[in-house]
């Protein structure tokens, strides 16, 4: 991997070149570029000895998709976000016409009163996270997601378009809900690239009456707002 890396840097390199540079024996290098030769990835030009990657190389990033890169990038400002406020936090997306948790950080909070895991599926319009993410993507793709959600026969969409205009005139959005004798408040930030270009929601849960509402707009929405502005930029541009 180092000797893709560096090809993948300095375009072409020697046996030498390669040796010297990561401090490995060039009989060492010579056997993984051998090997390497052999499965198509790399190939040694005639006209200067020099060893090339090939475009079998960008195999190995095909799984790597902008979801796994955005969950990859956010699970440590994730973790900070939850050691500096003690409730724990989730990243979802929308695919499929629902809402898909990406990452989260349940196990690092003594306060998690429920445990998701990654991949976890829930309805869009009853979550904090599908309508934040609803409220924050440009109009084309919002009228696409609706139309595959059937939502007429879900909510009025005049009801809909309000509350989701309340969510963007608020900066985030809040969602009350029960799990057995205790009631959960999820509130939810976008995570974005500019107006409309939305690419996931940053959602923190506690359990009532935990928080008050001053507490929620002092602290810790700020807080959840800075998180998402840092992984928008960490993401850079593959989000």
């Amino acid at each position: 991997m180092d000797i893709l890396a560096l090809l993948n840097k300095q375009e072409s390199c020697s046996a030498l070149e390669i040796s010297r540079e990561l401090g490995t024996p060039r009989a060492t290098v010579y056997r993984i570029l051998e090997t390497l030769g052999q499965k198509g990835f790399v190939y040694q030009h005639e006209s200067d000895n020099q060893f090339r990657l090939t475009e079998k190389v960008r195999s190995l990033s095909s799984g790597f998709t902008r979801e796994l890169h955005l969950a990859v990038v956010s699970k440590p400002l994730m973790k900070a976000l939850t050691q500096r406020v003690a409730w724990p936090v989730s990243l979802t997306t929308i695919s499929d016409g629902e809402l898909v948790v990406l990452e989260h950080t349940d196990r690092f909070s003594t306060l998690a009163v429920e445990k998701f895991y990654v991949g976890h599926r829930m309805p869009i319009l009853n979550t904090a996270s599908g309508l934040c993410l609803l409220a924050f993507m440009d109009d084309t793709k919002r009228a696409g997601v609706l139309a595959m959600l059937k939502v007429e026969q879900e909510i009025p969409e005049e009801a809909l378009r309000e509350k989701l205009n309340r969510i963007r005139r608020r900066g985030y959005s809040l969602q009350q809900r029960a799990k057995d004798r205790v009631k959960i408040t999820a509130v939810s930030v976008p995570i974005s690239k500019g107006e409309g270009l939305v690419f996931g929601a940053l959602t923190l849960r506690f359990t009532e009456p935990a928080v008050s509402r001053e507490l929620l707009k002092s602290l810790i929405v700020p807080a959840m707002q800075n998180t998402a502005e840092e992984i928008s930029r960490e993401a850079g541009q593959l989000i």
